[in-house]
Formats: structure tokens, C-alpha cells, sequence
């Protein structure tokens, strides 16, 4: 069931691959082989274990490091609630992808991070805590300090989830999820075939998640390459299809990146995996006020005719959405990337592909607080593409808009 409507664009990109587009930059480098992270964890310096996954040994439990069942010394230093790990999320033992002597390992103690908690509707936030100092990925900042508003800082909805060997459940939107898909090659129709034919943990409702439900899943805040809960194992990680096209250009799909926790589209007739999903679909409407849009499913309030389109650094970006005052509030924000992915309209047919009611102008690409893993070697942060509505990273000393948000009332 479609979110919302908009957008249109060239037939170019109707052979768009997978996004993890930095820019225009070339190919990312991976993540420090020598230099403080073997492919997803790092075992050379910046850590003491590493062996497997993120961080943790074999069974990503962090027994060297410390932590508890699925958590503790991992790249980001653990998550909260089901996951295990300090509620911090910073100050794992082990480099975060190539700094030689990882997050925490600086010497003198961290100030505390200001975290900011708030319930909202069902639309889960990442796990953990990662936060950007401009030059590397590290503990979170206090609130008069700088870079203060990321998306690490704010705790709004954090996941916990229910496992078994063979599903996980989000107790947030109540969607379980296939642990362990087969790894195949399957064309966009063979991947709706083999999730509708699937018989698993007694069940036989499983179907292709919209994009929108798997991105629920990811967790942009670990800033290590792996964008999934502890449950699902680094060697399920891929690009996978979901269930929703792009209708600005026929015969494009929306395809998730869940390592490094992005999402693009690309031509049906692609090959890629498929992770099948039951539960009931996450639909909302959009309530419009006095310059703000609020959305019921994820009880957000977004800023929308009193946008301005300047462009800002990422920086930037963050200092003016948590100095806006609209609308008789003062407590917005800058929207996380799994937050920027709910304006989505797969039915738009022009860009930008997010629904008029959010006062959409040109297309363009909006500042996420959610800092990316370095994929490449200059500091970069998420960022909404209006264009097809996908996300990429972009420079974060390069300048996009900012369109700020609030948890409503």
C-alpha cells in the first residue's frame, strides 16, 4: 500500500546499481585492512578482539573485549537493550573501520554524552550510539558542544528484538524477519516467488518487505559497515530486493544495501538476494498544519512551508535544526536517515519523490544526523536523494539542504 505521492527523471538511471554513491567518488576503498579493522571488525590495532562479524568472537559475543551475549566490544561498542553492550554506544575496544587506535582508545576519560530520550510512534530508531566529530566516529557530544544533535544523541523508539535460529521479531513495528536467506541470485519476480512459496518456523505467510519495512531493520548509527541487528550474522549481509517500485522510471525496484545501510533502485531484471518478512504492513497518514506535516504512523512533525533550501555543510545542518524555532516548538532536530527514508513516495511519478504536503520544491539532497562508516577517506554523513528517493553519503564538508524535524506531542 503506497505511503504517500511525487517525482520524475531522466531514463539514465534506469541502470542505476547499488548506492553506495559517495558524491560522484570512485569506488570505495574497504574498510582498513591493516589499519585498526580487518573487513568488518579489526584485529591489528585498535582492539583486542575481532575475529569475526563486528568486533566480537565467532559467536559475536565480544568475549575477549567484554560486553554480554550480543554486544559488549564490537566496532561501536555495543547498543542497547536486547543487544547487550554499554548504553553509550561508543568505546568499543576495537578500531572503527581503519583508525589505528579505535574509538576510545585515546588516552584521558570521554565527557558523558547528553542523550535525549522520547517515545514515538512505530517507527524504530537505530540502536546504538555513534557520533561524528568531523574527523572520525567516537563518542557522542554533550549538548553545548559541537556537533551536538546527531543522530546517536537521540534515542527515540530503540529497537529490541525477539530471536530465535531462524527469526527475528521487532518489537517496535511487529514484523519478523527471515534470519538466514539462502544466498542466490534471484531476478526481482523470482524473489517475490521464492518469499511467497516459503514455508518457515511453521509459518507460511512470508512475502518481499516493502523498502520501507526493511529499512526499518537497519541500524545506521554503528558506523562499522554492518547496518543489522546482532542476531542476523555479518555473512547474511548484502543487497536485497524489497517489494516496492519506483514509478518514475518503469521497470525499476528498490533494492537495501543492509552492510552499509542504504538503499537505491535498480532495473527488475537484476540479480540479487531476497529476505522475506510477515506481519502487518506499516501504513500512516499525513496530518497537515501550520507549516509542519505530522505523520500518525511515526508521530513525527515535519518542517514543510517554512523550509529553506540554503545549502549547508553538515555541520551546518545540525546547528540550524536545533536552533529552529516553528510553529510555538523549539525542540526540532535533524532527521536520521532511516527518519528521512518515511517521505518516501514510490508513487510519485516526477521529482522529488516525497509527498507534496511536505512543501517539496526542486530536487535536491537533505542532510541526515547519521553519520556514514568511512567507506572513504574523508568524513561523509547520509543523505536523501529526492531525485529517485534513494540515500547515499555525501562529504560532510559538502553543502545540501536541511529539512528538520520534532517527535510530536
Amino acid at each position: 500500500m503506497p505511503r504517500f505521492a511525487v517525482s520524475t527523471c531522466s531514463a539514465l538511471f534506469a541502470l542505476v546499481f547499488v548506492a553506495s554513491a559517495c558524491s560522484g567518488d570512485d569506488d570505495a576503498p574497504p574498510l582498513g585492512d591493516d589499519d585498526g579493522g580487518g573487513a568488518r571488525g579489526g584485529e591489528d590495532s585498535g582492539g583486542s578482539s575481532g575475529s569475526a562479524g563486528r568486533g566480537g568472537s565467532a559467536n559475536r559475543a565480544g568475549e575477549d573485549g567484554g560486553g554480554t551475549s550480543q554486544g559488549g566490544a564490537s566496532a561501536e561498542g555495543g547498543g542497547a537493550t536486547a543487544e547487550g553492550g554499554d548504553a553509550t554506544g561508543a568505546g568499543g575496544g576495537l578500531g572503527v573501520a581503519g583508525e589505528p587506535t579505535g574509538v576510545g582508545g585515546a588516552a584521558g576519560p570521554e565527557p558523558e554524552p547528553d542523550f535525549i530520550e522520547s517515545s514515538g510512534g512505530s517507527w524504530p530508531d537505530s540502536l546504538t550510539g555513534i557520533c561524528s566529530n568531523g574527523k572520525r566516529l567516537g563518542v557522542c557530544p554533550q549538548a553545548d558542544g559541537a556537533y551536538f544533535g546527531q543522530d546517536g544523541t537521540y534515542r527515540i523508539n530503540v529497537p529490541s528484538y525477539m530471536a530465535t535460529t531462524s527469526t527475528l521479531t521487532d518489537l517496535v513495528t511487529g514484523l519478523v524477519w527471515q534470519v538466514v536467506p539462502p544466498v542466490a541470485d534471484l531476478t526481482h519476480a523470482e524473489a517475490v516467488s521464492y518469499c511467497e512459496e516459503l514455508s518457515l518456523a511453521e509459518q507460511t505467510d512470508w512475502r518481499l518487505p516493502t523498502r520501507l519495512e526493511y529499512v526499518s531493520l537497519l541500524d545506521a548509527g554503528k558506523g562499522a559497515g554492518y547496518a543489522l541487528p546482532a542476531a542476523i550474522a555479518l555473512d547474511a549481509t548484502g543487497t536485497y530486493w524489497t517489494a516496492s517500485p519506483s514509478a518514475i522510471t518503469p521497470g525499476l525496484f528498490f533494492v537495501v544495501d543492509d552492510a552499509e545501510g542504504s538503499w537505491n533502485v535498480v532495473v527488475e531484471e537484476t540479480t540479487f538476494d531476497a529476505r522475506c518478512v510477515r506481519g502487518a504492513t506499516l501504513t500512516g497518514e499525513l496530518e497537515v498544519g501550520t507549516g509542519v506535516v505530522t505523520d500518525t504512523m511515526t508521530r513525527l512533525t515535519w518542517q514543510a512551508s517554512e523550509l529553506t533550501a540554503t545549502p549547508r555543510t553538515w555541520v551546518e545542518a545540525l546547528e540550524y535544526c536545533e536552533s529552529l524555532s516553528l510553529a510555538g516548538e523549539n525542540d526540532w532536530r535533524l532527521p536520521s536517515i532511516k527518519e528521512l527514508a518515511t517521505l518516501v513516495d514510490e508513487t510519485a511519478t516526477a521529482s522529488p519523490a516525497i509527498a507534496a504536503s511536505f512543501g517539496a520544491g526542486a530536487e535536491q539532497k537533505y542532510w541526515s544526523s547519521s553519520p556514514a562508516a568511512p567507506f572513504l577517506s574523508d568524513p561523509a554523513a547520509f543523505v536523501l536523494d529526492t531525485g529517485f528517493g534513494i540515500s547515499m553519503t555525501l562529504n560532510m564538508g559538502e553543502r545540501a539542504a536541511a529539512r528538520c524535524l520534532r517527535t510530536a506531542d
